[in-house]
C-alpha cells in the first residue's frame, strides 16, 4: 500500500513565494467563482492563497457542527460535502467550487 500524501505538510515546507504560485494554480478555477476573491488583484490573491491550508476530510467525518463557533472559510476543491440539520435532515450537497463557513455569509 502506498502511504498517503499530506499536501498541507508539503506546501508548508515550500518557500512562501513558491507556495503562493502553486496554490494560485491549484485554486484558480475555484477562487474565480468566489465573489470576495474577485475583488482582489493578483498580488492580494496570491498573498491570501499562501496562508490557505488544504484539508482532506474522510467520508462520514464532520467539518463543522451546528452551534459551534466558526472562524474558517472552506473552499471545496474536489468531491462532495453533505449539509445536514442538527436533526439529521439532508439540506444540501456542496461540490467543487462551492464554499461555506464563517466568511461565506458575508459574500
Amino acid at each position: 500500500m502506498v502511504p498517503a500524501v499530506n499536501e498541507g505538510e508539503i506546501l508548508k515546507a515550500l518557500p512562501p513565494n513558491l507556495r503562493g504560485d502553486i496554490m494560485s494554480m491549484m485554486m484558480q478555477d475555484i477562487t474565480a467563482g468566489v465573489p470576495i476573491f474577485q475583488e482582489l488583484n493578483n498580488e492580494e490573491l496570491a498573498g491570501l492563497l499562501v496562508i490557505l491550508q488544504p484539508l482532506q476530510v474522510p467520508m462520514g467525518e464532520y467539518v463543522v457542527v451546528a452551534g459551534e463557533q466558526g472562524h474558517e472559510m472552506y473552499l471545496i476543491m474536489a468531491g462532495e460535502l453533505g449539509v445536514y440539520s442538527s436533526a439529521g435532515a439532508d439540506l444540501a450537497t456542496l461540490t467543487s467550487g462551492e464554499y461555506f463557513g464563517e466568511l461565506a455569509g458575508e459574500a
